[in-house]
């Protein structure tokens, strides 16, 4: 039994900040696996034993949730709104998709650390010690900041970030470490290489579009979504003079070319692959991205090429070398035990 005459002890200024920087820290941590029904250090896949956690595939679902939506709004027009993630469309349902592509992600992740690992690249490749140096790269930035030392990167990492980090670290040891013990490849072998993938090292095409843009309300429902889609559609079969008119449309050109490849790729992913498919004169299909309805007329299309293999050897190398660490972490997988915890989807409650 508690005595409860007991006289209190109180904790020293300096250990209660500490404390409540520490509950500050793990109480979104926390709040959030007891909101998805599995905690952050659970088991939910092993490759030769060692396990992918639940905290380490929650950070690949987070990744894929974006793409996942875009592709079942393509698919079928569903939108995320609620129960949208348990719903099913056609056969499936987006968490399953979700599921199956973040582990897909998470187990190559997993692969290359336990091959990093066999090569001495790194110690412990287990969540908890991640979590742990996540934090304490956190508290030395701070403290960094605090002196007045320059920092490089962000104030502050987010875990994404941190793990993201270093991982692109790993991928680049073992690629370093897997050359190393490779032959220099031949000159041969390089230009065989160049050939077979020679869309690689070419300039894309220079499109220039002309965008046709309405909004849509933060959060709208897919009715609402529905309906600006529909009266896109109609303001695109009216004559010019009709959709001259409309005020509520508004309209920008937009080029997409090498130097915008890396938003193309990404963010802007959406709008590239319609602008991709289209000739001058020809336009788009009404479609929805990032919270706005886009058509897109297409005003010219500039024709890229290919550039000679001595302008891209140094980067003929580094793909080369890149596929080399592709194929060792594909074959690791090939032949690695795998195993996939059961019924995953309907132990969490993911929104």
């Amino acid at each position: 039994m508690k005595n409860r005459n007991k006289p209190k002890r109180w904790l020293p200024a300096a250990a209660l900040l500490t404390l409540v920087a520490v509950l500050v820290l793990f109480g979104g941590w926390l709040s959030r696996d007891a909101r998805e029904g599995l905690d952050a250090g659970e088991v939910v896949a092993t490759i030769d034993g060692h396990p992918v956690k639940y905290g380490e595939l929650r950070l690949f679902m987070e990744r894929q949730r974006s793409l996942v939506v875009q592709q079942f709004y393509t698919a079928y027009g569903a939108v995320d709104q609620a129960g949208y993630w348990y719903a099913e469309y056609g056969t499936e349902r987006p968490i399953d998709v979700l599921l199956e592509q973040a582990l897909d992600e998470a187990l190559d992740t997993k692969a290359l650390q336990v091959l990093a690992q066999r090569y001495g690249l790194v110690e412990e490749i287990d969540y908890e010690t991640f979590h742990r140096q996540w934090i304490e790269e956190n508290d030395r930035r701070e403290q960094a900041a605090g002196t007045g030392e320059v920092i490089y990167g962000p104030e502050q990492y987010d875990e994404a970030g941190y793990y993201r980090y270093l991982t692109d670290r790993l991928v680049l040891a073992l690629q370093r470490k897997l050359a190393a013990e490779d032959e220099e490849p031949s000159a041969e072998a390089l230009a065989n290489y160049y050939l077979a993938h020679r869309d690689r090292f070419g300039i894309r095409d220079e499109l220039t579009v002309r965008m046709y843009t309405c909004s849509v309300p933060e959060g709208a429902e897919a009715s609402v979504i529905e309906a600006a889609l529909q009266r896109m559609k109609d303001w695109q079969e009216a004559d010019a003079a009709t959709r001259q008119r409309d005020a509520e449309v508004s309209q920008t050109v937009r080029v997409f070319d090498n130097s915008t490849s890396k938003q193309d790729t990404g963010w802007d992913y959406g709008l590239y692959r319609h602008a991709s498919m289209l000739q001058p004169g020809e336009w788009s299909e009404a479609f929805y991205h990032n919270g706005f309805i886009y058509v897109l007329e297409g005003l010219e299309r500039k024709p890229g090429g290919y550039l000679p293999l001595e302008d891209v050897l140094p980067l003929v190398k580094q793909q080369y070398a890149k596929e080399r660490y592709a194929e060792a972490v594909r074959q690791y997988r090939k032949q690695a035990n795998i195993v996939i915890e059961e019924r995953l989807a309907e132990r969490m409650r993911y929104e």
